[in-house]
């Protein structure tokens, strides 16, 4: 059975696409370095994926590089944040 979330998109349609190796189109104002994380973590082969760890790395490594760029360009929006993502354990 169908289960439609919205008028014009059907869940049945959105499982056929994903499992035939379709994906979102991901926008072009995302970085590179973020697009590269969501294009290694949307892999069809679950092996291919990186794992949970290693994403968090990934992203942190994004965060200080943009905190970076951001202390050159005196950006003081950016320099202030102080994020790191860590995990909390097993799910």
């Amino acid at each position: 059975m169908c289960v439609c979330v919205s008028e014009c998109v059907c869940v049945c349609h959105c499982l056929l696409a994903v499992t035939s190796g379709g994906r979102p189109v991901i926008p072009y104002s995302v970085p590179t370095d973020v697009a590269s994380i969501i294009a290694a973590c949307w892999s069809q082969r679950a092996e291919d994926r990186p794992s949970f760890d290693t994403v968090l790395a990934q992203l942190n490594a994004v965060i200080t590089q943009l905190k970076a760029q951001a202390n050159t360009q005196g950006s003081a929006r950016l320099s202030d944040i102080s994020v790191t993502l860590t995990t909390t354990g097993a799910w």
